[in-house]
């Protein structure tokens, strides 16, 4: 079932002022329907609307047990690792992230992050251009697609469906999605995502991701394995 983002991150939609009068920054929370854990925030508070013309910032936000899913950056990335802990994998190995700690990262290099221990680990990436394209492996929401870039987009989004908060033109009944509850006493049905993930009750915990469910595109394949 859909979470409140509300209730983990602060949200800023695109024409918001801050009590200042200020805009505030692009700010975007990435999730995937099929990895419940898959999901994190962005802020990016200094682009071409900043001034700058050749680099940008990034400021990102992962709660302990989610991840950023598979994806590489379309420039280098230094990254500062301003709060918490976790871990990184790339390209068959992996490096602990630590508070203080920097992290460096090719473009084009596939990484994950994990966030783990019991606060949100909190990332500032810098970037040498005003624009910097990040290419998942996974289809990514609320863009719909695999790319997610630091300048807002032009076009509709798609936003997250909350089953306690729906508009009241919304034009499908829950019991349709799967999303609606069961007969007192009775589970309601699962979602084809959660089925997908391999859960068999709405009351189980989705289950852990971790480096042995990440594939590495360049990692040759079993079969060639097999026949070396």
């Amino acid at each position: 079932m859909a979470s409140d983002p509300e209730e983990e991150f602060p949200e800023f939609p695109d024409d918001a002022v801050a009590e200042d009068g200020e805009p505030t920054p692009y700010f975007v929370e990435v999730w995937n329907d099929y990895d419940p854990s898959q999901k994190f925030a962005a802020i990016f508070p200094v682009g071409e609307e900043s001034g700058v013309v050749a680099s940008s910032v990034a400021y990102y936000i992962i709660e302990p047990g989610n991840h950023t899913g598979l994806h590489a950056d379309s420039a280098e990335e230094v990254v500062f690792v301003a709060e918490g802990e976790g871990e990184v994998f790339s390209v068959g190995q992996s490096t602990r992230l630590e508070g203080g700690q920097f992290v460096v990262f090719k473009a084009g290099i596939d990484h994950d992050i994990y966030a783990q221990g019991s606060v949100a680990l909190r990332l500032l990436s810098f970037f040498p251009v005003p624009e910097v394209i990040s290419t998942f492996q996974q289809m990514i929401y609320p863009v719909g697609g695999n790319h997610l870039s630091s300048k807002p987009p032009k076009g509709p989004v798609i936003t997250e469906l909350d089953p306690n908060n729906l508009p009241e033109d919304f034009p499908f009944d829950l019991a349709e999605l799967g999303l609606a509850e069961g007969e007192p006493g009775q589970p309601r049905e699962l979602t084809m995502t959660e089925r997908l993930i391999g859960m068999t009750s709405p009351d189980d915990a989705p289950p852990p991701i971790g480096p042995e469910n990440v594939l590495d595109p360049r990692a040759p394949k079993k079969d060639d394995e097999d026949s070396s």
